[in-house]
């Protein structure tokens, strides 16, 4: 076999393949190189693929394996192509996996577009995420405006949510953590609830808030209406355990004191009745005087009817 040590080889046709290579037990072609800017094996072409690879077996098309660099390394200067591509009508279109601390799959964007960009146009999810120590999935973002993970339900006639979040643990469904200025969660709607929550629980609250600063002066739940509406509404019963001020106005000191007042209408009904009985009773002596003074009347009367009767006997008899 010829060796080419410093001259290169040059191959030149006007149609079918320039190089081919054919072996039962090994390479069809070998390429080694030393130079670390240069490729073993290039393949350029100015229309269709620099690189084919094609495997009629169980092995890959195209196999790749770097001690230092990337196994595989795809460049591409036209907008609308990627750089990779994978595409598989069965199984996964590109498929990643690291056995040390690095990604499995890693997408950079320095440009507009987005860094790793996943579309399905069936009925699984654009991107799926899984882990069995950590974050499913995981976003962060430097920016001032975007959010580190969004999702957006597009479809206007649809029920689905823009962000689904469920745990089967005892963690939360979602949580989340402002560490700035920001609020933990912000949500808006055009046309339902701001903010909806559901519980089956025999103890806890459907929605909570709690204030944890002993020095905040913030609320625990602040609501607010600029409508005609309420600022909050209760349907059932509502149970305050500490003071409740309506427009500076203590509600619990006024509880206490309309207490005092509902006392003493107690009191004073309390007397009344006592008042009644007295009167009755005055009213009962007033009639007992009255049959009294009557009889008594009466008595006199009878007493000087007898005293004139007896002083005629004693005119007539000469007295």
């Amino acid at each position: 076999m010829p060796s080419y040590t410093n001259d290169p080889v040059t191959v030149s046709v006007a149609q079918g393949t320039a190089v081919s290579g054919a072996s039962k037990t090994g390479e069809g072609i070998h390429g080694e190189s030393q130079n670390e800017n240069c490729a073993a094996v290039a393949g350029i072409n100015s229309a269709g693929g620099g690189v084919y690879g094609e495997s009629h077996g169980k092995g890959p098309g195209v196999f790749g394996k770097s001690q230092g660099g990337e196994g595989v390394h795809g460049e591409s200067q036209y907008e609308n192509c990627a750089a990779v591509a994978g595409i598989n009508s069965a199984g996964a279109g590109v498929y990643g996996e690291s056995h040390g601390n690095g990604a499995g799959v890693v997408g950079v964007s320095n440009g507009a577009g987005a860094g790793l960009y996943a579309e399905c146009r069936g009925k699984g999810p654009g991107m799926f995420g899984k882990s069995q120590n950590w974050e499913g999935v995981h976003g962060e973002t430097q920016s001032n405006v975007a959010a580190a993970v969004a999702g957006i339900q597009l479809n206007s006639n649809s029920t689905g949510a823009g962000v689904y979040a469920e745990s089967n643990g005892a963690g939360a469904g979602l949580y989340a953590d402002s560490r700035g200025k920001g609020p933990g969660v912000f949500s808006k709607s055009q046309n339902w609830e701001g903010v909806h929550g559901e519980t089956q629980s025999n103890v806890a609250a459907a929605v909570a808030g709690i204030q944890l600063n002993p020095n905040g002066t913030g609320a625990g739940i602040y609501g607010e209406s600029r409508g005609k509406g309420p600022a909050g509404f209760f349907k059932g019963d509502v149970e305050v355990t500490g003071s409740l001020t309506v427009q500076g106005i203590n509600i619990g000191g006024l509880a206490g004191r309309l207490q005092a007042v509902e006392a003493l209408v107690r009191h004073v009904q309390t007397i009344e009745n006592r008042l009644d009985t007295l009167q009755q009773q005055v009213n009962a002596l007033q009639q007992q005087l009255a049959a009294l003074t009557q009889k008594e009347t009466a008595d006199y009367n009878d007493a000087l009817k007898g005293i004139l009767v007896l002083a005629q006997r004693l005119t007539a008899l000469g007295g």
